[in-house]
């Protein structure tokens, strides 16, 4: 079973400024006032927020979504963010990073989405740099299924819990998917601390997949907190 192609892109005719045209459901991609990602440098100093994570060894499935690279885990990982349980649903990666820090991205920013019942989306999301060496993303980062968009599923069991840094500090908003159809009232958890990742994880990430970052969007009042 292979994934098709969206209708929208990062570039061009189906690009951001464009998505809100493409369907009436991607509308809210234009008129949003909570849109993400943000710049994230006019932060505030407040509370860290009741953030932890279980998960577990995973099974790990690749999936080809044509603009990104997916990862899919077993059953069973699960985040507690105000208040609320949500379950981990998928992580997939963005080159540059999409969240910016007084105009300046980092190299990859790695999304773990995770979704209450009733369908509320929390994302955590880590930035990370490129370094020299190997690192615990690379493998990740890496693993394009050769079929496009194809899947693939490794044997091993991993636990990426780990690539999350859990005792940083994070900085958190209200915002939104950061592709069509461009929802809103997500919880987005950045963390402070940055990972790193291999040049050569990388490169293999960026032949497969053209930069897919989002232009950052308007604040429109919101407040960003930093804890």
């Amino acid at each position: 079973m292979t994934t098709s192609p969206p209708d929208w892109s990062f570039a061009g005719d189906t690009g951001p400024d464009a998505w809100a045209t493409i369907r009436p459901e991607y509308a809210r991609c234009a008129s949003g006032r909570l849109q993400s990602p943000v710049d994230l440098g006019d932060a505030v100093e407040g509370g860290r927020g009741d953030l932890s994570l279980s998960y577990h060894l995973n099974r790990l499935t690749f999936v080809d979504l044509h603009w990104t690279l997916q990862v899919l885990a077993d059953p069973g990982g699960h985040m507690s963010y105000g208040g609320r349980l949500h379950e981990f649903a998928e992580m997939h990666f963005h080159a540059p990073a999409e969240h910016s820090i007084d105009g300046i991205a980092a190299d990859l920013e790695a999304h773990f989405v995770h979704q209450a019942d009733g369908g509320d989306l929390a994302v955590v999301a880590v930035l990370f740099d490129v370094a020299p060496g190997t690192h615990d993303i690379d493998d990740l980062v890496a693993g394009v299924p050769p079929e496009p968009g194809g899947r693939e599923q490794v044997a091993a069991s991993r636990d990426i819990q780990r690539l999350i840094p859990l005792r940083s500090r994070r900085y958190r908003y209200t915002g939104s998917r950061t592709t069509p159809p461009c929802s809103e009232n997500v919880s987005w958890i950045v963390m402070e601390d940055r990972g790193t990742v291999g040049a050569d994880a990388l490169a293999a990430f960026t032949r497969h997949y053209e930069p897919n970052a989002r232009p950052t969007q308007p604040l429109n009042g919101r407040t960003i907190i930093l804890g």
